[in-house]
């Protein structure tokens, strides 16, 4: 199991790390985090939206459909 987030706590030890050490590089967890909030600020005070800005344009990165089209 891997927790992204748990609010604004912060852990970093052996069986957790808070937030996940890689959601920053993961296009593939940010653009549905995001879409669940799209105004998220991390614990380290960057908004989150900003990170997913390196990966704009890339084309195996793209959002497939609203929350609503799926039934949500």
């Amino acid at each position: 199991l891997d927790l992204l987030l748990f609010a604004s706590h912060v852990c970093a030890d052996e069986a957790l790390a808070l937030p996940h050490p890689r959601l920053t590089e993961r296009p593939f967890v940010l653009v549905p985090l995001l879409e669940l909030e799209p105004a998220l600020v991390l614990p380290s005070g960057e908004r989150a939206g900003g990170f997913l800005a390196a990966w704009t344009g890339t084309p195996w990165v793209r959002r497939r459909g609203s929350l609503e089209e799926v039934g949500a």
